[in-house]
């Protein structure tokens, strides 16, 4: 319960800072806390201590100039060949000893690592502050990191193949949307709200969030709400994506459409959660399983 109650209080920090990522040249990076950090040359040891900015750096075809990387502590690595890498840790234990030993001119990290990112900072090493919080931010994050590592022609064509995909789920698009949204814990009930990257990402492919009032800051939910939305589908999240078995025999969840339909999805982590470009893959999945036949 701590290690939720403390990866739930990570996410909120994270949504506490605006979008201020941007790389006015290719020596000066403000992250996004504003931060100005300028470079005395081209960054070309890196260490991501963050999950979703290794594999933005695979995307942009910069990862090799990842020094190292901090795994997380749950889920998947990607892509496989990320394990090749030095590793300075995890996510919320970074060996700071490991990480000076590699002599990095450039530290990335978020919410997350943020205990490993400010320890490093105190010793003069450069470090940004990265959490993208929507798909926007996430295509804008990969744009800024080609341009600061040297790689910005690729980071554009990527980020703009990224979003033709998106604009192609969203032309397919019937009229009168299907309904659902995610459950990420079911004792209390607590749902992602709109103001949420998973519940963008479910707009993105065409479903309809009826539960709008719900925020991030207040994701906690009656069974009232829930049977009178009574979704097409639902989507189960971290610890939730357990309980699927038990839902169906359950008083209250085995009332809902979606539960008596069979029309469940526990994806994996990186397809709503992990704000890589990978989230757009997430689109492409929610689509097909509501619109397009896919189980």
């Amino acid at each position: 319960m701590k290690r939720f109650l403390f990866f739930i209080a990570c996410l909120t920090a994270a949504l506490g800072f605006s979008a201020a990522l941007e790389a006015p040249d290719a020596l000066t990076l403000i992250d996004d806390r504003g931060t100005t950090l300028r470079l005395s040359r081209p960054a070309k040891r890196i260490i991501s201590l963050e999950p979703s900015i290794t594999e933005t750096l695979y995307i942009i075809g910069q990862e090799d100039k990842l020094a190292a990387v901090a795994l997380a502590e749950r889920g998947s690595a990607w892509p496989e060949t990320v394990k090749d890498k030095p590793s300075v840790g995890s996510i919320r234990n970074v060996s700071v000893e490991t990480l000076v030993s590699l002599a990095p001119d450039l530290v990335l990290g978020s919410a997350m690592s943020e205990r490993g990112l400010a320890a490093v900072s105190k010793l003069g090493i450069p470090t940004a502050f990265i959490s993208p919080n929507s798909t926007a931010e996430i295509l804008n994050m990969m744009k800024v990191l080609g341009r600061i590592l040297g790689g910005e022609e690729k980071a554009l064509a990527a980020a703009a193949d990224y979003s033709r995909r998106v604009e192609e789920i969203q032309k397919k698009q019937p009229e009168k949307a299907k309904t659902g949204f995610f459950v990420y814990s079911v004792n209390p009930i607590m749902v992602f709200g709109s103001d949420s990257l998973p519940c963008e990402i479910l707009g993105l492919a065409g479903i309809r969030n009826p539960l709008p009032k719900v925020s991030f800051s207040q994701p906690i939910v009656s069974a009232e709400e829930i049977l009178s939305a009574d979704p097409d589908y639902v989507f189960l999240a971290m610890a939730a994506a357990a309980s699927y078995a038990e839902m169906k025999t359950h008083p209250f969840w085995g009332r809902l459409r979606a539960v008596k339909n069979g029309n469940v999805m526990a994806p994996p982590a990186e397809h709503y959660l992990r704000p890589s470009p990978r989230v757009i893959g997430g689109v492409e999945s929610f689509y097909a399983f509501v619109y397009g036949g896919g189980r």
